[in-house]
């Protein structure tokens, strides 16, 4: 039975808001200045970076044995330590950005978005290339974005990725 106008405007759905009565139990500002938890939070990342940088050689030993791993195995199985070799690069670049690494995660994600194209068929001297670049930020402790050195090292990265899909 076919339902009129009429019917369809009588059965239209209300919509109700919730309260808002949270803005009643929280103060105002909380009694917290900005400046003081600006301050905390900069404190805390500069009492981990100790820690982070330790954290940089056992991930870079960890990426260096998947690399070793992936130059190992099989075609069939190359597709999945791609994947891993992956996993551990990004959670790599992620983190430094919090340390101010930004380098290390500007290679990092240039090395996650070379290995997002190479699909399961792996260039290992375009990884093994981006590996080592990893490596020199670590080592030489880069902070930042490592100025012109750093440029240099991210155009000459991309610049054997270009060449290398050339092939």
């Amino acid at each position: 039975m076919p339902v009129s106008s009429r019917d369809q405007r009588q059965n239209r759905g209300q919509i109700t808001l919730p309260p808002r009565s949270l803005a009643r139990k929280v103060r105002k500002g909380a009694g917290l200045d900005m400046a003081e938890i600006l301050a905390r939070v900069r404190q805390g990342i500069d009492e981990m970076r100790g820690d982070f940088e330790a954290e940089v050689s056992a991930a870079l030993k960890d990426i260096e044995r998947a690399l070793g791993t992936l130059s190992q195995a099989s075609e069939l199985d190359q597709a999945q330590h791609l994947k891993q070799l992956y996993v551990r690069v990004h959670d790599l670049r992620g983190q430094a950005a919090t340390f101010d690494y930004q380098l290390l995660t500007d290679i990092g994600s240039l090395l996650c978005a070379e290995m997002e194209k190479m699909g399961g068929r792996p260039d290992l001297v375009l990884l093994e290339a981006h590996v080592q670049g990893l490596k020199a930020v670590a080592v030489g402790r880069v902070t930042g974005d490592g100025g012109a050195v750093g440029r240099e090292l991210k155009e000459s990265l991309a610049a054997l990725a270009v060449k290398r899909a050339a092939g």
